[in-house]
Formats: C-alpha cells, structure tokens, sequence
C-alpha cells in the first residue's frame, strides 16, 4: 500500500497526464477536423493580438467557427477574448483577419 506522500505524488502524475491529455481538444486545438460548411480564414495574424497566429495559417492551433468560417488566433487568451465578444464584436474581428488575407468582409 501507497503511503499518504506517495499516493499523492501518483494522483498528480496522473491529473497533469490526463489534464494535458485533453485540454488540446477542447481549447479548439488542431486534431478537430473542419467541420463541413465551414471555410477556413487563413488568416497568418490574430485578429485579437495582431500577433502571428499559433500553428500555421491553414491549421491555426486555437480556433473558433463563426458565421461559417474558421478563425485562427495566437493563444487561448485569444480565443477566450472572441468567443466572450458580443456578435458585434465576433463580426468585427472575423472581418479584421478576412481583410488580412485579402478576402472581402461580411455582412
């Protein structure tokens, strides 16, 4: 039997390799197929930061979908300040990566 140090070692090991095991999928990570209907922006810069984009422009690895199209941010903070954002805001920000990759903005 584990002593009490022991065990709580173990139970730590455990919580970090599962907390890092699954964070990926649901901070929107790459892994996640883009679902149909969906447009990917392609955007290389963060709407948000102005920052390059984590990942690559085609496979940003924080993500969110909205009005149809797929929009790549530099880190989780990021992605939390968007999906937050009002539809104003959203609408806003989707428009600031299409006009980065020269496609026209939306309604």
């Amino acid at each position: 039997m584990l002593d009490g140090r022991r065990r709580l070692i173990v139970v730590f090991v455990v919580a970090a390799f599962a907390v890092a095991t699954w964070t990926g999928p649901m901070m929107g990570c790459t892994g996640s197929k883009t679902p149909a209907g969906v447009k990917s922006v392609g955007n290389a810069k963060c709407p948000v930061s102005g920052k390059p984009v984590g990942g690559s422009a085609k496979a940003p690895t924080f993500h969110s979908d909205f009005r149809g199209y797929r929009i790549g941010f530099m880190c989780p903070s990021c992605k939390g300040e968007f999906d937050s954002a009002s539809g104003d805001k959203k609408l806003l920000l989707l428009n600031k990566a299409l006009v980065s990759v020269k496609k026209p903005p939306v309604q």
